[in-house]
């Protein structure tokens, strides 16, 4: 291991004389400054080894793992979304789909200190690099990374140099700069996960579970409620509502088994808590698909739609700030205190509660049983509500797997959620086009027309919404497919292996 650290401050100032009484040595310092760190909220740069990081305006983008430097480039101010970065750099190219919509942060800064050190020979030949890189994490607190670099053909000079450091009583360490300031500084990378537990013990009751995944998406929750107020990126928002109906989806599944006042309570709450959410994520979902509708449109309308965009950003700012007064208003802090105080009590057994694995067993299978009958009944003159009703109970059985994936073989339960979301994207898919051409015409039918601009910017809106109807109908074509997909013999052969299918 060619790395030591040293996190006393008069052991790494000393560090550097010390190692020129016993060496000869050249000095070549690279930066002094702050160097800032990056990641999304959900640190998804992390979760894919990538680390970006700044020196005054040079950014870039390398392996926390590997230690090795992939690209960099300058630029003149801090980046917040993907659009941030020059279009034909490497940099964007690479991380435009992990971001996609998120929002860039620093996650910290820190004031270093990177010096390249020459060790050389009698001959004055050099025979070992080294990379000695400080980091002062606050007026008393601060720590010296060192790197040995061998070179070919002086491999026992750099065990040599080695065996010194060890003499000093310095520590060996790991590669990296970035996790050892995580650690100095109580940072958990990867920390925030919207995921559920996956270590579910069978003998646990429905109560004990519900509570406890209760617990974890209350605190999904609480952890996205800044973001959405300071109005960071649109994905706060779509983390916090997918949170809530994960927990109605949780209550529901289980109201056979759990005490109906508390049923109850949870419908009416996070039932509000949809509510006062729906109208904002549904602008969200249409001006992050800004760019889509307009390659929809010949070039020569494309300007005679931007009005309803426009409208839409406006509405956007005035939901947002009746959101903002919902989440800081007395009443939603008394909902999230009951409920933080009901999640910080043992969950009550009632007389009908049963074990967790029978329970999934169960509703497993009455749920796949479900989607394959109404999914078999869908004929191609079928009515939009019928599709419409496939699709909420595909959701309500895709919640069920990711809840109780922990009690079964993770590669027959990642096989099923596989089949499934291929029948999910095509309902969800043709669901999106249905609302979108139901919206825009709502919005046309309240537009006046006065002049020739009303009317250029009502033709362009028809334009879309035919276009709409036209992916629509292709989506629709291509149920049969997904649905077949679905429901054939592969997924029915795990569904008989985990004992959930009637079905021959």
């Amino acid at each position: 291991m060619n790395y030591y650290l040293i996190t006393d401050n008069k052991n790494a100032t000393a560090f550097l004389p010390l190692l020129c009484r016993q060496f000869t040595i050249t000095e070549e310092k690279i930066y002094q400054g702050m160097q800032h760190y990056y990641d999304t909220f959900d640190w998804r740069l992390y979760n894919n080894d990538l680390q970006l990081f700044s020196r005054g305006e040079q950014y870039t983008l390398n392996s926390y793992k590997k230690g090795t430097v992939s690209h960099s480039l300058i630029l003149t101010r801090s980046p917040v979304f993907i659009t941030d970065f020059p279009g034909r750099t490497n940099i964007r190219k690479i991380l435009k789909p992990i971001i996609e919509m998120r929002a860039l942060s620093i996650i910290f800064s820190v004031r270093v200190g990177i010096t390249h050190i020459r060790v050389l020979n009698n001959d004055k030949k050099t025979i070992a690099r080294m990379i000695l890189q400080t980091a002062r994490l606050s007026r008393n607190q601060s720590f010296l990374l060192i790197q040995i670099v061998p070179l070919r053909g002086y491999v026992n000079q750099a065990a040599k140099l080695r065996r010194w450091i060890d003499g000093q009583n310095i520590s060996r360490a790991g590669s990296d700069f970035f996790l050892l300031i995580c650690q100095l500084k109580k940072i958990t990378p990867g920390l925030y996960s919207t995921k559920l537990h996956d270590d579910l013990q069978p003998e646990l009751s429905v109560s004990e579970t519900v509570h406890r995944y209760h617990a974890g998406l209350h605190k999904v929750m609480q952890q996205n409620e800044d973001g959405i107020i300071r109005d960071i990126d649109t994905e706060f928002l779509h983390d916090y509502r997918v949170a809530v109906r994960r927990i109605r989806s949780l209550y529901s599944q289980a109201k056979q088994v759990l005490p109906d006042s508390l049923i109850k309570k949870i419908k009416i709450d996070y039932g509000a808590l949809g509510k006062v959410t729906n109208r904002m994520r549904d602008i969200d979902v249409y001006l992050l698909n800004i760019k889509k509708y307009l390659d929809l449109m010949p070039a020569n309308q494309r300007e005679y739609i931007t009005p309803f965009f426009e409208s839409l950003k406006s509405e956007r700012v005035t939901e947002h700030r009746k959101l903002v007064r919902f989440l800081r208003s007395e009443k939603y802090t008394d909902m999230i205190r009951y409920w933080t105080d009901h999640l910080n009590k043992t969950p009550v057994s009632s007389e009908t509660d049963m074990k967790i694995l029978d329970f999934a067993r169960i509703k497993l299978k009455n749920y796949f049983d479900k989607v394959l009958d109404l999914g078999q009944k869908i004929r191609p003159d079928s009515p939009a509500n019928l599709v419409h009703k496939l699709r909420i109970e595909c959701k309500k059985l895709r919640y069920l797997l990711e809840f109780y994936s922990g009690l079964f073989a993770p590669e027959a339960i990642r096989t099923l959620i596989r089949q499934l979301k291929i029948l999910q994207d095509n309902l969800g898919e043709f669901n999106d086009y249905s609302i979108q051409q139901i919206n825009l015409n709502s919005y046309i039918d309240k537009l006046p027309l006065q002049n020739e601009p009303d009317k250029k910017h009502i033709t362009a809106l028809g334009f879309l919404v035919g276009k709409l109807n036209e992916r629509q109908i292709k989506v629709r074509k291509d149920f049969a497919k997904a649905f077949r997909k679905f429901s054939g013999p592969e997924t029915i052969k795990v569904l008989n292996q985990l004992q959930l299918s009637g079905k021959p």
